[in-house]
């Protein structure tokens, strides 16, 4: 949940429907849920891996139908947890590690229908969102979260060295591995730049 939760806010956000299966046809079947799960168990059973800051954006809608003319959803109950978070507050990063599932520290987001680690593209766009929008953090983002989010630009530089040793060769097609390094590079100095005006203006 959480980690599909951080793609779709990283992604322009949207909701997960709990009780729907997906049939290997991609048809979707509404098997529906034995009890309704309570909010506060949703939130505390994903807050250790979303930003504190974004867990507000976080919704939870419960939907019963006892009476319904549509046959295959009458009976059955269904959830809809949502998220739609403000570009202001972009990238989401994974807080923790959940083995198999989330690495700490990565940015995920939806790529068709699945959620997966962010490319070299993809990482760009989700900081252009941020950019875009002219939004200083400074008087709203703790230090904390500063320092996250360089850790995972750093953590994100760090896995590229193995594959930066070999980008040369024709097999891996050129320089693209290279500029993405580059863009890590440039990533992590504007955040340096904006701890600094955080220290001196505290």
């Amino acid at each position: 949940m959480a980690r599909h939760l951080l793609g779709l806010g990283n992604s322009d956000g949207g909701c997960i429907i709990i009780g729907v299966a997906e049939n290997p046809d991609g048809t979707k079947d509404p098997k529906g849920i034995a009890k309704l799960i309570d909010k506060k168990e949703i939130i505390d059973g994903i807050k250790k891996y979303i930003p504190p800051q974004v867990l507000g954006n976080i919704g939870v809608l419960d939907f019963s139908y006892d009476e319904t003319e549509y046959s295959k959803i009458k009976g059955r109950k269904f959830q809809a947890v949502l998220i739609k978070v403000e570009p202001e507050n972009l990238p989401l990063v994974a807080r923790d590690e959940y083995p198999g599932e989330i690495r700490n520290n990565a940015i995920y987001v939806r790529r068709g229908t699945s959620t997966e680690e962010a490319n070299h593209d993809e990482l760009q766009a989700v900081f252009d969102k941020r950019l875009s929008t002219g939004y200083s953090s400074q008087s709203r983002t703790d230090m904390f979260t500063h320092l996250e989010q360089l850790k995972a630009l750093y953590d994100q530089r760090d896995r590229l060295r193995p594959i930066l040793y070999v980008s040369g060769h024709s097999l891996f097609g050129g320089t693209g591995y290279i500029d993405f390094h580059n863009f890590i590079d440039e990533m992590i100095e504007e955040k340096k730049k904006q701890i600094k005006k955080v220290i001196l203006t505290t």
